[in-house]
């Protein structure tokens, strides 16, 4: 049975482990399913602090608890100072970096909306699923929020092409899961009822 903790050290995500793989969810999602620059480091911490125990099998990032992730929160408002700015975009950046770097399989688990850095995130990882009620979108769902949507365009453009990825940002479209499937963002869609079961069968697969 799986044992679920908050990870010492890593207060801002929670972390379950089974049978070799952790599930990853952040723990302190503020406005909107919005995550904070603490999570992000908390995140790479994680995967830095585990990439050479040989008794994980692989992560799983689930996001939040409601959504996966609608980006990163920078302030109340949209004059949010440069400082902050670049602070989240820097956290955002070493989060994809340790997981790009992470030498055993890290599966994306999209249960909701991955907007911003959350389909930064989702993309970053080496394989991403998604529930069928899942959305994707480059920009952040309070649209002045744009910080951080060059990082998510970019692997969007590695997946599905510049011209789709440049469409998504500049109009803001965003694409259901069974699209997102359609145009080769994500590997495989799940009902959403079940989506958990799925996710561990694939995991078994993926990571043995």
């Amino acid at each position: 049975m799986a044992e679920k903790q908050v990870a010492v050290g890593y207060p801002e995500i929670v972390v379950e482990r089974n049978e070799g793989v952790l599930h990853v969810r952040f723990h302190r999602a503020v406005r909107g399913d919005l995550i904070t620059t603490r999570t992000l480091h908390a995140l790479a911490d994680l995967l830095c602090d585990t990439r050479h125990d040989r008794t994980v099998r692989g992560i799983v990032i689930a996001g939040t608890v409601y959504s996966f992730c609608a980006g990163v929160d920078i302030g109340d408002k949209p004059q949010s100072s440069d400082v902050v700015i670049a602070a989240a975009g820097e956290a955002l950046e070493r989060s994809v970096e340790a997981m790009v770097a992470f030498p055993r399989p890290v599966i994306g688990a999209v249960n909701g909306l991955a907007a911003g850095a959350g389909l930064a995130l989702a993309l970053a990882c080496d394989v991403t699923v998604a529930s069928d009620s899942s959305e994707f979108s480059i920009v952040q769902s309070e649209g002045w929020y744009r910080p951080h949507a060059s990082t998510a365009a970019v692997l969007t453009a590695r997946s599905i092409g510049r011209s789709r990825a440049l469409r998504m940002s500049l109009l803001g479209e965003t694409l259901t899961a069974r699209a997102a499937l359609a145009e080769g963002l994500i590997a495989s869609v799940y009902p959403t009822a079940r989506f958990r079961q799925h996710v561990e069968t694939f995991v078994r697969q993926i990571a043995p």
